[in-house]
């Protein structure tokens, strides 16, 4: 074993001191030092948690329903189809119409020789058509012949199945006035009948 002398010793003491107080103090100082968090900004002194991230809903597995947004209707029509109000026949048409108390399908059951004319110029008519119907008026026009006015609708879909006949007593034709869902003009007419006959139809299917 070598042999060190006083001196030598001192100094040997004072460098394991040394290194020592190194060590604590790199131990120190690393356990002050902030630890990474899973964000990567906690500073020192605080602490920092991640809230858990909830599962997104994906299309099929969604448990909250979506209102369905409202649909366009129409007023006693079908249901998504609205059809531009009919206009009012030209304001130098005028028509004296009087009302009755028999009703429109009473009168044409009673009377076959109607109901085939009507089936002339609408072959697809049946009693049916006007299920519900209305009191029946007349009219004259304007050469003097009397017209029998008819009208009624479809029992449980009223709306847009309106019907109204003209009837000339005269000449014994009918004139057939129908409602058309969708159409440019709301109506259909049917007989060929002539202006005043047609703006007739009109006029009464809109006032009677």
């Amino acid at each position: 074993m070598p042999s060190f002398n006083k001196t030598t010793k001192i100094l040997l003491a004072v460098a394991v001191f040394v290194l020592i107080i190194a060590i604590i103090l790199a131990i120190v100082i690393k356990n002050r030092e902030p630890k990474s968090t899973p964000s990567g900004d906690a500073s020192p002194g605080t602490s920092s948690q991640t809230a858990p991230t909830l599962p997104q809903a994906t299309s099929g597995t969604s448990n909250q329903t979506t209102p369905a947004s409202p649909q366009p209707t129409s007023q006693n029509y079908a249901p998504g189809i609205i059809t531009p109000p009919i206009q009012e026949p030209p304001a130098n048409e005028s028509f004296s119409i009087e009302k009755q108390t028999d009703y429109s399908y009473d009168t044409i059951k009673a009377d076959p020789a109607i109901e085939r004319s009507v089936r002339n110029v609408k072959s697809d008519f049946n009693l049916g058509d006007i299920g519900v119907s209305f009191p029946i008026a007349t009219s004259k026009l304007k050469k003097g012949d009397e017209v029998l006015l008819l009208s009624g609708c479809t029992p449980h879909f009223c709306g847009g199945t309106g019907i109204v006949i003209a009837y000339n007593k005269t000449d014994k034709k009918s004139y057939v006035f129908k409602e058309k869902i969708g159409s440019g003009v709301g109506y259909e007419i049917f007989g060929n009948p002539s202006e005043e006959i047609k703006n007739l139809l009109v006029y009464y299917f809109l006032h009677q």
